[in-house]
């Protein structure tokens, strides 16, 4: 949607499609050109290769901007592990890169510091895992139904305000086995095979310019936790926020009075926080 330069590129968090960006994308519309794409499997987009790393999920970015014929240099836009997708494009071809905005973002590192910081961490990664596959084994064998409470869970609604034929389309996505595999992939090789292939990448930006916003109140698993473990996961979620902001000598990392999602939640702050990094961009 929109015209202008430099076009904004929004992507998406682990099981998050294009409609999570809506309210960040029809603000910025006025100002850019802004593109929002659903990662393969998830959303509108067919299924892709397994296992979905952050190489492979790097690759598709890539071949999208091609296919699209867009014109350098971009702002990239992620949240939560969508961070991976444009921090990886920004390391690789820098010189495409204007700007970047990490919405409460995810690192490579945190699988391992959150580990250290409680024994209990990996089951939370097991329980979620154990969702995925037993939604995806469902919708394989036909069994997964709108209305069948037994699978209520595989219908949660991230998504407030949206109207009546995009919430039965965003629900009718989640009947496809394809996003259940792409979702258990994407969350496997998140903490496995996908770090490797970030810290191999990883790099100063330069003087780019960049702006992490950390959601305050974010719930730090897919269950609350007992207080201590909160505590000690946000802790370090705070610290490896700072950690990104700082690969820019123009880094500026922000709190935010908000869960997760910020981009849903505050969609005007987002497009604010975009719209300051592509003036910025328009000023060099």
């Amino acid at each position: 949607t929109g015209t202008g330069s430099p076009t904004v590129i929004l992507a998406p968090g682990l099981g998050g499609t294009t409609l999570s960006w809506a309210g960040t994308q029809r603000r910025l519309s006025a100002l850019t050109e802004v593109i929002a794409y659903d990662r393969a499997g998830f959303g509108f987009s067919d299924p892709g290769p397994l296992p979905r790393t952050a190489d492979a999920i790097h690759s598709d970015l890539r071949a999208m901007i091609k296919a699209l014929d867009l014109r350098p240099p971009y702002i990239l836009a992620g949240h939560s592990a969508g961070s991976y997708d444009v921090r990886m494009y920004a390391s690789r071809y820098p010189d495409e890169v204007a700007g970047l905005v990490l919405v409460d973002p995810s690192s490579e590192e945190q699988t391992e510091r959150f580990r250290v910081a409680s024994e209990d961490f990996d089951k939370l990664n097991v329980m979620a895992a154990a969702m995925y596959r037993r939604c995806g084994e469902a919708a394989a064998a036909g069994k997964l139904k709108r209305d069948n409470p037994e699978y209520a869970d595989c219908f949660a609604l991230g998504y407030p305000d949206l109207s009546e034929p995009l919430t039965n389309a965003y629900k009718n996505m989640r009947l496809a086995p394809g996003l259940w595999q792409a979702w258990e992939s994407e969350m496997a090789s998140f903490g496995s095979e996908s770090v490797p292939q970030m810290r191999a990448v990883r790099r100063p930006l330069g003087d780019i310019p960049l702006i992490v916003l950390t959601a305050k109140n974010i719930q730090m698993g897919p269950v609350k936790l007992p207080d201590d473990m909160d505590t000690k996961l946000r802790t370090i979620w705070f610290a490896l926020h700072a950690d990104l902001a700082s690969l820019s000598t123009k880094g500026d990392r922000r709190m935010i009075e908000s869960g997760h999602n910020i981009q849903v939640e505050h969609p005007q702050l987002v497009a604010d926080a975009i719209a300051e990094v592509v003036q910025m961009a328009r000023a060099t």
